[in-house]
């Protein structure tokens, strides 16, 4: 159909309008973005074989109904999207899409868990791809044996979750199901929703098998957690005094080394540590203070070296200030909260387990 028809049949729609009732004219409106939508769909098409799968999918595009001889670019729609934190506030997701797509395809979940097999307390890595950031999509539970373990999320990883949890229960078989959700419950009835997406199921599992044999332990669930690695700083350092870590964050007493460059050569270099108290209930709010940390010795070339274990303070960012003379310097580190002992190691079902955390609470001294 021609514009020019397009535009006959519209102009007789409203023509008619005062002669027709209100119904027959929508009746007529319709008809006529419903040609409208054919020709548009029937310029060019194109399929997708496979048309979703999990990440790593070869797929085939092909097109068809195409003008001959045209130029032209296939576009993935994906989104960035970010949570909206802070001052201890959280307001939500911002995601805005990054590319149009010209196609359907759906990249579909898929859980991974390594190993499948060992004895009690075995690290169980999960790797679960394929999440995406909209609204039933955006949290899936996982479960063992049908308990709720935690929640994964992809949203600022590009659509992939890792976690690792230690094997429990008797010799045999235990299940592991990640289902989509929403909230803090799983969301089973997706089906009826009006953003359903048939390709993406709505539970996915795998098996681990608990075999005999001693258990696996571990002298800290933090040596599990990531770090974040510092800067290198510069061998040479400089006339300006500065300060770099090994790791710029981790958990209560775990191992970094701060490393200082252009003091004054062989001069006592003095360190601080800060972190804040206060409350925020008593409406005087937070207050930073600062106490002595380490006293080092620069060496000939103004540098020196210092190693400590991750202080027992509150989770969150403190500041690091070297001082000697005239000449300052000052770096960030963040304490990350870590489960530091977990007693009794075994129990029988329905007993208590006593959960000794390190590195919670918040350090929000502004600096």
């Amino acid at each position: 159909m021609t514009n020019r028809t397009t535009t006959s049949l519209w102009t007789a729609v409203r023509a008619r309008r005062p002669q027709r009732s209100m119904l027959a004219a929508l009746v007529a409106a319709l008809l006529v973005l419903g040609l409208l939508g054919s020709t548009a769909s029937a310029a060019g098409r194109l399929a997708f074989a496979p048309d979703h799968g999990p990440v790593g999918t070869a797929v085939t595009a092909q097109a068809s109904g195409l003008t001959p001889g045209a130029h032209l670019t296939l576009v993935w729609q994906t989104a960035d999207a970010s949570w909206q934190v802070g001052d201890g506030a959280f307001n939500g997701v911002r995601a805005s899409t990054v590319e149009r797509t010209l196609g359907d395809f759906v990249v579909s979940p898929h859980l991974t868990v390594t190993p499948t097999s060992g004895p009690v307390g075995t690290p169980i890595h999960i790797r679960f791809t394929g999440l995406g950031y909209r609204f039933y999509h955006l949290a899936w539970h996982l479960l063992y044996d049908g308990g709720n373990t935690g929640i994964l999320t992809g949203l600022s990883t590009h659509g992939t979750a890792e976690a690792t949890i230690p094997a429990t229960g008797t010799v045999g078989p235990h299940t592991l199901q990640v289902i989509v959700g929403t909230h803090s419950i799983p969301y089973l009835n997706e089906q009826q929703a009006p953003i359903y997406i048939p390709q993406v199921p709505l539970v996915e599992s795998a098996v681990f098998r608990v075999t005999s044999g001693p258990a696996v332990t571990r002298s800290a669930a933090s040596q599990d957690l990531p770090r974040t690695p510092g800067s290198a700083a510069s061998a040479t350092g400089g006339s300006t005094p500065s300060l770099s870590l090994d790791y710029t964050s981790g958990t209560v007493g775990s191992p970094t080394v701060l490393r200082g460059h252009g003091f004054p050569p062989a001069s006592k270099v003095t360190l601080t540590w800060s972190t804040v108290v206060g409350n925020r209930i008593s409406g005087a709010g937070w207050q930073e203070s600062t106490r002595p940390f380490a006293t080092v010795t620069s060496g000939a070339d103004g540098g020196f070296a210092y190693r400590f274990d991750t202080p027992d303070d509150l989770g969150g960012v403190h500041h690091i200030v070297a001082t000697a003379g005239n000449a300052r310097a000052a770096a960030s580190y963040t304490i990350e909260p870590s489960a530091f002992e977990v007693s009794p190691r075994t129990v029988a079902p329905g007993g208590d387990l006593t959960v000794h955390l390190k590195g919670v609470g918040t350090a929000r001294a502004t600096w």
